[in-house]
């Protein structure tokens, strides 16, 4: 029997605790003293008013967390995916659990009894419209704050007790687990919710229940409405989690396999419904991918210095342009259609910027342009530092990890620690790259990195007992 088997221990679940709270401290402090205000509030790109602690934007422009928090608002007044009036334009840019998430807590602090702490309303062109960004930020902390803690269950189960402090103290210190928690993108969510199909998906090792099984399916599809590329967990997870029945016959490994995929689609096709139902073109989870290939497959993502990142300008046509190609659906049809052509008129580049795209997300390839980058993604330069300096260590350290458990023959727990890393790099394949794609891969790294430090110990005390002996 592992350590980490069993009802956690008391001494197990105190350390715990402590490293979550400072875990949660840590992420408090660093909202409390980076985030501040006062940041302008914009409104169909005008500017209303100065509010504090509401900055969306890196210098001069938003980004995607403007887009999570508005539509948030929006949903927590009655505007369900849709611009306000007069045009209620339908919304689907990006998945819908991180809205869902902001919106509840908008929601809860618009009435009583937590609206007495809430940050004061602002009228916007007339319309009284509550801004919770302060809030929307203490969601995200409490949710990677939630991260640490499996993190460190996660570790116990599949090395032990000090496995589990250790990967614990690492994601509650690290700065790319903390930075983010900062943020309002969609990566904290996608960690939960990831690591949470990881924790079930090594459980169906011993014990493939119907339910357990049908609830790792529901946890994919709640991470792939995180993140919309994430949808590739579910054949990641379900197929070695279904061939590990191998052994009660054909019809175990198809029923297990049938049982993953009906959570998932119970999770996700709803939303897709819903979108199929209100859009020209098909959509299913976002209509964020003709975007992000049009500005990653243009000049500035195939040549110069900016080689294999994302860019808005000159790869995306103007709000105004955009509006004149149709809804969400075929703008996003319009853009993908212009990626692939472009990358059938540059397909001898392609080798060298999808290895680019991969270096950059890894800071491998001129990785202090990711310092500069990171800007734009509300990420302080010197956090930006802290983290690229404290990347390498962690990743070599979980490089012996994954020896470690090779040598261990944990294929099974190697492979659910290896996904997270493939999904980064497929994600950096298929769009740009950038640091904010290895954010899903950071808590494996940490796990692979605590079971690397556990064996070394191990390895000390086993080298001293034979001296002791001797002596």
């Amino acid at each position: 029997m592992r350590q980490g088997d069993g009802a956690p221990g008391r001494r197990f679940g105190l350390c715990l605790a402590a490293i979550v709270l400072l875990a949660l401290g840590i992420r408090v402090g660093y909202v409390v003293a980076a985030k501040r205000g006062p940041c302008p509030a914009v409104y169909a790109g005008v500017v209303q008013a100065e509010v504090p602690s509401e900055c969306l934007g890196g210098p001069g422009f938003l980004n995607d967390q403007y887009w999570y928090s508005t539509t948030a608002d929006l949903v927590s007044h009655g505007h369900f995916f849709e611009s306000g009036p007069p045009d209620h334009t339908k919304l689907a840019d990006h998945p819908p659990l991180q809205v869902f998430v902001l919106a509840a807590t908008s929601f809860a602090f618009e009435h009583l009894p937590l609206s007495t702490l809430s940050a004061s309303p602002r009228t916007i062109l007339g319309a009284h419209l509550e801004t919770h960004v302060r809030e929307q930020r203490g969601a995200v902390v409490i949710i990677g704050t939630l991260v640490v803690l499996l993190v460190g269950l996660f570790g116990r189960r599949v090395g032990g007790d000090r496995v589990g402090l250790l990967a614990a103290l690492i994601a509650a210190l690290y700065p790319a687990m903390w930075v983010p928690d900062g943020l309002l993108f969609a990566e904290p969510l996608a960690r939960l919710c990831l690591l949470g199909a990881l924790l079930l998906a090594w459980r169906c090792r011993t014990r493939a229940r119907p339910t357990t099984l049908l609830a790792l399916g529901i946890l994919c599809g709640l991470t792939a409405l995180a993140r919309q590329e994430l949808v590739l967990l579910l054949p990641l997870l379900a197929i070695p989690v279904a061939w590990t029945r191998r052994d009660r016959g054909a019809r175990a490994v198809a029923g297990a396999l049938a049982l993953i995929v009906t959570g998932g689609a119970l999770v996700v096709g709803p939303w897709a419904v819903f979108n199929l139902t209100r859009f020209h073109d098909p959509v299913i989870i976002s209509t964020n991918s003709g975007t992000t290939l049009a500005g990653a497959n243009c000049d500035p993502g195939y040549y110069g210095p900016t080689i294999g990142l994302w860019t808005s300008a000159p790869c995306l046509d103007t709000q105004a342009a955009q509006a004149k190609l149709g809804d969400e659906s075929e703008v996003e049809h319009a853009y993908r259609t212009r990626a692939f052509h472009y990358i059938e008129q540059h397909e001898r580049r392609v080798p060298l910027v999808l290895a680019a795209r991969i270096g950059r997300t890894w800071d491998l390839y001129r990785p202090a342009d990711m310092v500069s980058y990171s800007e734009g993604e509300n990420r302080e330069r010197a956090v930006s530092w802290a983290t690229l300096a404290t990347f390498y260590p962690i990743a070599l350290v979980a490089l012996a990890g994954v020896v470690v458990l090779w040598r261990r023959r944990d294929r099974f727990t190697l492979w659910l620690l290896l996904v997270p890393c493939l999904l980064a790099s497929a994600t950096s394949v298929l769009a740009s790259g950038s640091v904010r794609n290895r954010a899903i891969a950071e808590p494996a790294l940490v796990l692979l990195a605590a079971v690397a430090v556990s064996a070394l110990v191990d390895a000390a005390r086993a080298r001293r007992v034979p001296d002791i002996a001797s002596g």
